[in-house]
Formats: C-alpha cells, structure tokens, sequence
C-alpha cells in the first residue's frame, strides 16, 4: 500500500499542526514541572518550619540552662563547695576606685565578654601590693588574707587564691 504524495498545502497543514501539538506537549510538560517544583518547596519549607521549632525549642531551653549556671546562689555554693573560697570578713574589704573602669573604657575592652572579670583582676593588681594587700590599706603590704572588692562589686579574697588559683 503506498501513501500518496501530499501537496503543498497538506504538508503545511501536517507541520503546523505537528508544532502545535509539539508546543502543547512542551507546555504541559513544563506545568507538570512547576507543579511537582512547588510540591517540592512546600515540602521543604513545612521541614524548615520543623527544624526552626526545634531549633527555637533547644534555644529557649539553653537559655534556661544558661540562667540557671549563672545563677549567682549556683556560683557561690560552687566557689564554697569546689574552690574552698569563702566570703571575706569585713575587715578585708577594700574598695577600689574608678581610674581603672576609665583606662579599659578608653581602649574599648570594656565591650569584650568576659572584661568585667578582667577589670575587677585589673583593678586588684593595681591596688594590692605583693602580698595581695590592697595599697593603703592601714599602711601593711604583703599581710595575707586581705581581699579586694571592686566597683562592680565583685569580691576576690587573696588568701583563698594562694592555694593554686586561675590566672588571666
């Protein structure tokens, strides 16, 4: 059986009508893509919103956690149980000035984590002699046992320290 030839206008008609159907088939083809890409996104975007909640929830329980080791009632038992240290009497106090707040302030270290601690060691290495006597104090350098208060109210007691103490 042989087809017979076609004529001109019936090719036309079979190429525009293969385009046609081709253009439609491209264009279906791509809304199926979009369509399975927009199933993909909300997947992944309703196991982002999982991880945030997750993330959030370890976050508000760190921060708990957090509050609760700097708990100043926690680092006091710590500082009496562990480190054997033990709040001066009243007759050790000392209380430093301000010229030290304002010499770290100008450099802008008084920004830094951890600089209150650094500033209140600061300020006791520049009023306690030798000894760990605060300078001036009822005119005896080198007496042991003499503790040092800061401005910002922290409290390092030199007789507890001698037993092996931390270094900054």
């Amino acid at each position: 059986m042989l087809i017979p030839a076609l004529t001109r206008d019936q090719r036309r008609q079979v190429t525009t009508l293969s385009l046609v159907i081709g253009t439609l088939a491209l264009v279906a083809l791509g809304h199926v893509w979009t369509q399975l890409r927009t199933i993909e996104y909300g997947y992944g975007f309703a196991r982002a919103s999982r991880l945030q909640a997750r993330l959030v929830e370890a976050n508000r329980r760190l921060r708990t956690e957090l509050a609760m080791l700097k708990s100043p009632g926690r680092l006091t038992a710590l500082a009496q149980t562990d480190l054997g240290l033990a709040a001066p009497e009243p007759g050790q106090l000392r209380r430093l000035g301000r010229s030290a707040d304002a010499s770290w302030a100008a450099r802008g270290l008084d920004r830094l984590p951890g600089t209150l601690v650094a500033q209140a060691q600061l300020r006791e290495a520049q009023a306690c002699g030798p000894g760990g006597v605060a300078a001036g104090a009822r005119g005896r350098r080198g007496s042991p046992g003499t503790a040092v208060t800061a401005p910002l109210g922290l409290l390092w007691s030199s007789a507890s320290r001698r037993g092996g103490g931390h270094r900054f």
